[in-house]
């Protein structure tokens, strides 16, 4: 790990802050500590607010997980944890992180939901839940099994 000059431009949107207005980018420089083969993120606020200044959340370019995914989705999001319920209660709490070959499988059982809804209705027999649900609960799992391969933490390196 080395430390490096890095300028980056922080982009804006056109806001209006303490009396100025701010459109595009401009140059920010920063010493940090990098490692090979990987790029400098730096932490800002989308305001445009010195880290130092009250008000100031340094969170800009980080995924807006209860707007972007709770707030969206919060029905959804019900369904697929009413999944997770039932799926813990008839194998274990997080036993499908070791199942063998899971991305494959899991999308097996994706695909298999989604045919089933089509022929056979809504609901699940064995669950009563949504097939829907579980074809959600299916690509979240397929999702994460990839996301883990690649070696990302947050899905969004």
């Amino acid at each position: 790990m080395t430390t490096e000059q890095i300028t980056v431009l922080d982009q804006l949107q056109t806001k209006q802050m303490d009396g100025q207005k701010f459109n595009g980018v401009r140059p920010v420089t920063v010493s940090a500590p990098t490692q090979a083969g990987q790029a400098f993120k730096p932490e800002a606020d989308p305001t445009g607010r010195d880290p130092k200044q009250g008000g100031a959340k340094l969170d800009a370019g980080k995924p807006c997980v209860w707007r972007g995914a709770i707030d969206y989705f919060p029905r959804a999001i019900r369904a697929v944890a009413a999944v997770s319920t039932f799926g813990a209660s008839k194998y274990s709490w997080k036993g499908w992180e070791s199942v063998p070959e899971g991305f494959e499988r899991y999308s097996d059982a994706l695909v298999r939901h989604l045919i089933t809804e089509s022929d056979e209705g809504s609901y699940d027999n064995d669950s009563g839940l949504l097939h829907a649900a579980h074809a959600a609960w299916n690509a979240l799992a397929r999702l994460e099994f990839l996301l883990r391969e690649k070696g990302l933490k947050r899905g969004t390196d």
